[in-house]
């Protein structure tokens, strides 16, 4: 199991941390977090990844705050997030989301998505 570091020069030093088996490859297990308020969206995301990556755990979450919650009882290899959900009744959007992990000490990579 090896592992890449790479540091994101922001307002305060970050690294995160990834597995992988090789420069250029995917690990043969990880676990993902997707979110997205679209249930479309989701389970086509969902469902990909699952076809291509049978190792994979894939979670989904379609607010801000279920994807809150279950960081804080699970750790994720990496989370995919729509930065703008649209749904009016989540209190939560993508961008903030994000804050609220890291100020949770969420150590996740995430990776921020649009339509």
């Amino acid at each position: 199991h090896f592992a890449f570091t790479r540091t994101i020069g922001t307002d305060s030093e970050c690294t995160d941390s990834v597995p992988t088996t090789a420069p250029g490859s995917l690990p043969p297990t990880a676990s993902v977090l997707f979110v997205d308020d679209d249930r479309i969206i989701r389970k086509l995301a969902s469902r990909a990844m699952a076809k291509a990556l049978p190792g994979w755990l894939i979670r989904e979450a379609a607010s801000g705050e279920t994807a809150l919650s279950l960081t804080e009882a699970q750790d994720f290899d990496i989370i995919f997030m729509d930065q703008y959900m649209a749904s009016v009744d989540q209190a939560l959007k993508g961008t903030e989301t994000v804050r609220a992990m890291r100020a949770k000490g969420v150590k996740s990579v995430i990776c921020g998505l649009s339509a």
